[in-house]
């Protein structure tokens, strides 16, 4: 097993209380996986969780993209129901996921193998959860839907699921914005003065440094789930007694590979009416054109960000990725630039 770094969480002492301490330690990984280091994120989030320690006892919490796993680590220790994933096709991830709850004496957490955006049996078979952690995952502008697109499914098991998750600001822009509205999503962004995290050492360690984190409360919008009944349109389930009947075929829709973005983009957002009285047909209508409105401005938004920008030979190729992902062809850059 690799050597371990430790981090520890103090609660500031009161009158006649020398308050608490809560000692974490993860494996100390060198590898050419950047997933498998300690980022500012992850102290950021793990504080978070710290600081509302005493509403985790009991909680379903799912840590996605876990990799050293401080923050599911962390609400283990609190008392929570912790499941950690990471990528199936990354099985040295998980390993280190095993090897977190093993330096922290946690046999019950369970270690599951996720793939952001694809469905599979450890998918379907997840309980429904409380809380969802996400500590840096939006690194790669390529994965945010996929990463949205799991988590939506979640949020159909329990639509009072939160997904908390940190994000390192690393260009200015790349948003979540029109994707978390696209997703049927709303978000809050916490002060990092609220509990605590607005410093540059956390939990006696050098972390997160002098970079900007922000952290995030994802949600469901609540009109969704209020007035309709939503589905996906690729898979449509009930609970009965922890069995489920699907639909569509597991094994062959598991046999194609096909993900949670590839079954049907161009209907992914149909909805089924949960009665004939609570939203009527003219009413959807609207909806699903303000939706399409709002797609299309979003869209011009990021191509005039995108032409406005300076290319450069070092950036050339994430440049014509974006606009490839707006549907756009991309002009050639400025010979100067080279």
């Amino acid at each position: 097993m690799a050597g371990a770094q430790r981090f520890r969480f103090r609660e500031e002492p009161g009158p006649g209380t020398a308050g608490a301490v809560l000692e974490v330690r993860v494996p100390q990984v060198l590898h050419a996986e950047y997933g498998m280091y300690v980022w500012p994120c992850a102290v950021v989030l793990a504080q978070y969780l710290w600081f509302h320690r005493r509403s985790l006892p009991g909680k379903a919490v799912l840590e996605i993209g876990a990799g050293v796993s401080l923050p599911g680590i962390l609400a283990a220790k609190c008392g929570a129901e912790v499941i950690l994933s990471d990528s199936s096709e990354l099985p040295h991830c998980l390993d280190i996921c095993w090897q977190s709850c093993q330096l922290n004496d946690l046999s019950q957490v369970q270690v599951v193998g996720l793939t952001w955006g694809h469905i599979t049996k450890d998918l379907l078979s997840l309980p429904p959860q409380d809380i969802i952690l996400a500590s840096d995952v939006f690194f790669e502008p390529e994965d945010f839907e996929s990463i949205l697109a799991t988590v939506y499914f979640l949020m159909q098991r329990n639509p009072k699921v939160q997904f908390w998750s940190t994000y390192q600001v690393r260009s200015a822009d790349w948003s979540l914005e029109g994707l978390l509205f696209k997703w049927d999503m709303k978000c809050v962004h916490v002060p990092l003065e609220s509990f605590d995290a607005d410093k540059e050492d956390i939990a006696e360690s050098t972390l997160p440094g002098r970079h900007t984190v922000e952290m995030l409360v994802v949600s469901a919008k609540n009109s969704l789930f209020e007035k309709r009944k939503v589905q996906l349109t690729f898979y449509h389930y009930k609970d009965l007694g922890g069995l489920l009947e699907r639909d569509l075929d597991l094994d062959s829709l598991l046999d194609t590979g096909g993900g949670l973005l590839d079954l049907d983009r161009d209907r992914d957002r149909e909805r089924d009416l949960e009665t004939d009285d609570d939203l009527d047909l003219d009413l959807r209508a609207d909806l699903d054109l303000e939706v399409e409105r709002e797609r299309d401005r979003v869209r011009e938004r990021d191509l005039e960000r995108l032409y406005r920008e300076p290319v450069s030979y070092t950036h050339l190729d994430v440049y014509k990725r974006r606009l490839a992902a707006l549907g756009v062809t991309p002009p050639p850059p400025p010979r100067d630039k080279y």
